[in-house]
């Protein structure tokens, strides 16, 4: 609760970084507020983009900015990103006339790292003043620097675009571009020698550890308990967030694995069907039915002899150990999973219990790669 001074505006900073999408205003005991107004940066839940399909990276909807620019004497720089058609010049970014020698840019933070795939430079409502040509470059910046370094030459720009030729008022699409495969997250365009766009669309496709490392919380819990159903090791995971690249994460799923007792193991046995139990895993495993159908390719075109064989031994296994049989069961036939089932049968518990905890850092590890 904040104390209000009448007839002037109260800015308050917020310590926080969590994700939000709604804000209630308390007003004590009441009264009238002229605005309100909330500043932050955007953070969409990328989970509820298609996996593999590419986005406007560049979109301010999506969380992304425009950082710097050399020059912006007409309209201001973050307009080249807005999401709407600019309606006139003003709507877009438009420098001055160069008296001085070399070119005008401006610089992007795009709302995730991505690769990209195509880019739309858009000089609408620019005619006499749009500019002779183009190009763009890109660079991965993975640590927080401060912001006029994004400027520095030490940075590893990549020409993504080369210099294109421009024409006046009419949207120029670009798809071949150079660096295809590599991961990007600042965007540089230069325009030369001056003029005016409009829009900047990039378009590209998140990278998948950003795009975990930006689910909303409970999202990120329910993703990591359909990896491993222990939830001191769901805890381990949120806590260890964000992650720095693919590795980052696999090596740090097994740091934590490293810590976990009978208890966790125990819980997370508890979230996979038996092998074999095709009913179950339409029922009450229907969370992770598809990993699970995957895994278990092999139970699903097995005889009806070796299933009933595999249901009876998995009672005997269950009554010996207390716990359900786990196996790595991806690319193994039922035969084989029976197999290992009863050459198990005869370890003495604590010897199995770590077995089982072995088969399932490797159901993780292969779920977690499978997510990335």
């Amino acid at each position: 609760k904040e104390t209000l001074q009448g007839g002037s505006h109260n800015r308050f900073a917020i310590a926080n970084n969590q994700r939000w999408t709604h804000v209630r205003l308390n007003i004590f005991p009441d009264g009238g507020v002229a605005r309100l107004k909330v500043y932050g940066e955007a953070a969409p839940d990328f989970s509820q983009f298609p996996k593999d399909e590419p986005i406007e990276l560049s979109s301010i909807r999506h969380g992304g900015q425009v950082l710097l620019c050399n020059d912006m004497f007409f309209s201001p720089k973050e307009n080249l990103i807005l999401p709407t058609k600019a309606a006139h010049m003003g709507e877009g970014w438009e420098t001055r006339r160069r008296r001085e020698p070399g070119n005008d840019w401006v610089i992007l933070q795009l709302a995730t790292p991505g690769t990209l795939s195509s880019i739309e430079v858009d000089p609408a409502h620019f005619k006499g003043n749009f500019p002779d040509a183009c190009s763009i470059d890109a660079c991965l910046i993975e640590d927080e620097i401060p912001l006029h370094f994004v400027t520095s030459r030490s940075l590893n720009w990549t020409e993504v675009l080369a210099p294109q030729k421009l024409q006046a008022d009419h949207v120029h699409t670009f798809e071949d571009l150079q660096a295809p495969n590599q991961t990007f997250s600042h965007i540089r365009l230069n325009i030369f020698p001056d003029g005016g766009i409009s829009r900047l669309r990039i378009w590209g496709t998140p990278d998948h550890v950003e795009r975990l490392n930006q689910l909303p919380r409970q999202v990120f819990e329910e993703t990591m308990t359909r990896c491993c159903g222990s939830s001191t090791w769901v805890k381990a995971m949120l806590g260890a967030a964000p992650f720095i690249d693919k590795a980052d994460v696999l090596t740090t799923a097994e740091r934590i694995a490293d810590t976990l007792t009978e208890e966790d193991w125990l819980e997370a046995f508890d979230h996979h069907p038996q092998i074999g139990d095709l009913e179950s895993l339409k029922t009450r495993f229907a969370e992770t039915a598809e990993m699970a159908a995957q895994e278990q390719a092999g139970s699903m075109e097995a005889h009806e002899d070796t299933l009933n064989a595999l249901a009876q031994q998995n009672k005997v296994y269950l009554q010996k150990f207390g716990f359900i049989f786990i196996v790595c069961a991806t690319g193994k036939s039922a035969e084989e999973m029976l197999g290992l089932l009863q050459a198990r049968l005869s370890n003495d518990r604590d010897t199995e219990l770590r077995i089982a905890a072995g088969e399932q850092r490797k159901i993780t590890q292969l779920r977690l790669e499978q997510l990335l």
